[in-house]
């Protein structure tokens, strides 16, 4: 690959999966400018790669799995400098797709709930959560988290059941 075709598909990729690593790194990273950061690292780690990219895997997930990795190092090294705190706080972003400002207070609301449940999870269950909400195929979690695909249906119907069950318990508080 040469350096014009490794910058275009670099471009390509940044541009297709910016938006679906962000909903990624929320379910792993509870700092908004951590996040920041770490989707920084996670772009710099793909450029570093690219060029040992075989193209026998899904584009895909070879840039989740390195998204995954990326997560899970950064959240080491925010553990090991005393930066990482469980906390159950999320700042809020825009949505800039809704016009109404109660809708968009509404929904930032619903989100930030759904990634403060999500952050009880256990890390491989938050990562299975996220990638059935990103609509990956149950192969493709399975490349990526490393299990069978059919255990992925089960899984995820046992944590969709637990969380609807989360949820409804603070609907009712």
């Amino acid at each position: 690959m040469d350096a014009a075709q490794r910058e275009q598909l670099f471009l390509t990729i940044v541009d297709t999966h910016k938006a679906r690593l962000r909903r990624l790194g929320r379910a792993y990273l509870t700092d908004i400018e951590d996040l920041d950061d770490w989707q920084q690292e996670v772009f710099i780690n793909i450029w570093n790669s690219l060029p040992n990219f075989r193209f026998e895997a899904q584009l895909s997930t070879w840039v989740y799995r390195i998204a995954v990795n990326t997560a899970l190092t950064f959240r080491k090294r925010l553990w090991k400098q005393g930066q990482i705190f469980e906390k159950n706080h999320y700042q809020t972003q825009v949505i800039d797709n809704q016009q109404d400002t109660e809708e968009k207070l509404q929904t930032e609301a619903r989100l930030t709930q759904l990634y403060e449940l999500l952050n009880q999870f256990a890390k491989t269950d938050r990562l299975l959560i996220t990638l059935a909400l990103e609509g990956l195929s149950y192969q493709e979690m399975a490349n990526i988290i490393g299990i069978e695909p059919n255990y992925v249906g089960v899984k995820l119907n046992r944590l969709k059941t637990k969380l609807m069950q989360m949820m409804k318990e603070v609907r009712d508080e």
